[in-house]
């Protein structure tokens, strides 16, 4: 990472039922669509119990930026949870925790959904770093961007397409071009 960080992903797997889950993790690198020779790992736990890696991505024999696909064999689901930070070793770790995203939450392909959010800049824009991330998952996604300053006055507006299956991480400088 940026200005001497070394980012991790730590992932924990929960198994809540006493009858076996096993899956596998896919692992999508950034700026490019998923691809079936995308990089895989399997798990598999027992009944009741609970797995952990500190770096799933060094774990996988890898290293840089990208999104995780979790596919549970069967009908029961593992809990999932994952925190991104930065390793400072004796400094310690900053970072933030991901909420796993189920496929049935996510918009139908050609569903022509519309879904409004906001991101909302740090107050002091010169001392923090500020990043956006993107994933697709099944089907294209147009997103429309307005920038507004503390008024709510429109100053910016930019659109992006982004393919399916696809995930992307920019500065917000560069996303808001």
């Amino acid at each position: 990472g940026n200005f001497g960080s070394f980012f991790r992903t730590s992932v924990q797997l929960v198994n809540p039922f006493s009858t076996p889950i096993s899956g596998h993790f896919v692992f999508h690198p950034p700026g490019l669509p998923a691809s079936p020779s995308d990089p895989t790992m399997g798990f598999a736990l027992a009944g009741c119990q609970v797995f952990a890696w500190y770096d799933v991505v060094a774990a996988m024999g890898l290293s840089g930026l990208g999104s995780f696909d979790v596919y549970a064999a069967g009908g029961n689901e593992p809990l999932v949870l994952a925190r991104i930070f930065n390793d400072a070793g004796t400094a310690g770790t900053t970072g933030f925790t991901e909420s796993l995203v189920a496929v049935d939450d996510v918009e139908a392909p050609g569903s022509n959904a519309s879904i409004t959010g906001a991101l909302v800049c740090p107050i002091l824009v010169d001392r923090f770093r500020y990043n956006v991330g993107l994933r697709t998952v099944g089907a294209p996604v147009h997103v429309n961007v307005r920038l507004r300053d503390s008024a709510g006055v429109e100053i910016h507006s930019v659109a992006h397409d982004y393919p399916a299956d696809y995930f992307i991480q920019s500065t917000v400088t560069d996303f808001l071009g």
